[in-house]
């Protein structure tokens, strides 16, 4: 399967048909074949010789080759654009912040600028996006030489920091890596082992902490490897008390709010936790008293959620 395939393959009716109407949008002419081939491409039994032939009556490779390469692209474009309006909104307004910050130093509208990246940093030390803060305060040093003196020694402090809590996150993102790849041992060679021993160990190698976890984000991704297990081993006896604990320590995070995806997922893992340790009552508890963190979330988020939490909800009626 080529990638063009590939990537066609993976959208749904709606997105199907979301696709056509991007085309239809983009085309400016009344002849051009893309959508035609993108119908074509659908049917896994037409060959790329069957193909050409209907689209253009004989065996024009270069132009056939041509119109998928123009498609690939159009693909690559619509998936992007579809992920861009589905994503939070946060990251986009940060990099617009950003990029406008940067546009009035060039101008050497300074006060502005800084009056931007200040509203920029906030919002992103809110939300714990480091990757964007550290573009933040790169700007920021690079031209502090149009602010007090005293300034520079707090934006590299500031940079300094972040960079710690950059540095503690991508390392639990290679824990979670490792010990990811290591679970494959149990699905795919029947290893037998110790979920718990692994962890520590692969946070000790890391010098990593659990207790100063600094988002709900870092910690889904320990949560998620551990749930994993338990239901690959259908132990979910032995990761009860690890969940409630390491939660326990992470939701009085002053930012929770801001992160409530990873909140919502770690709410969900518990409480699947207890409803397969047969704890209905706490199960249903736990989904009952976060409704109002659920509400916030978006309508496609709603709904993947409220799939998710019927099996335990239905019980429970």
């Amino acid at each position: 399967m080529t990638d063009l395939n590939s990537l066609i393959s993976t959208f749904s009716n709606e997105e199907q048909q979301q696709f056509i109407t991007f085309l239809e949008k983009k085309n400016k002419r009344s002849d051009t074949k893309n959508i035609q081939l993108y119908k074509l491409l659908q049917d896994k039994d037409l060959d790329t010789y069957t193909i050409c032939n209907t689209l253009y009556g004989s065996q024009k490779k270069g132009a056939y080759h041509a119109l998928r390469k123009r498609l690939y692209q159009s693909v690559i474009d619509f998936i992007a654009n579809k992920h861009l309006a589905d994503e939070s909104t946060v990251e986009m307004q940060l990099i617009k912040l950003l990029i406008t910050a940067r546009a009035c130093l060039t101008k050497k509208q300074y006060k502005t600028a800084y009056k931007l990246l200040a509203k920029a940093e906030t919002i992103a030390i809110e939300h714990a996006l480091f990757s964007i803060l550290n573009e933040i305060y790169h700007t920021k040093i690079q031209y502090s030489y149009s602010q007090p003196q005293d300034k520079l020694e707090h934006y590299i402090t500031a940079f300094k920091n972040n960079q710690h809590n950059a540095y503690t996150e991508d390392q639990l993102n290679i824990v979670y890596a490792k010990i990811r790849q290591t679970l494959n041992n149990i699905n795919y060679k029947g290893v037998v082992l110790d979920l718990e021993t692994l962890l520590n160990n692969t946070l000790e190698e890391h010098n990593i902490n659990l207790e100063n976890a600094i988002t709900f984000k870092a910690l889904y991704q320990i949560i998620s490897i551990v749930s994993l297990s338990a239901f690959v081993t259908n132990d979910y006896y032995k990761i009860e008390s690890f969940l409630l604990k390491h939660y326990t320590t992470l939701k009085s995070y002053k930012n929770r709010e801001k992160q409530t995806y990873y909140h919502i997922q770690i709410l969900y893992m518990i409480a699947n936790t207890l409803f397969r340790n047969k704890k209905f009552d706490e199960a249903s508890a736990v989904l009952k008293c976060n409704g109002n963190t659920i509400k916030k979330q978006s309508k496609k988020t709603l709904q993947y959620l409220y799939i998710k939490t019927q099996p335990i909800k239905r019980f429970n009626i």
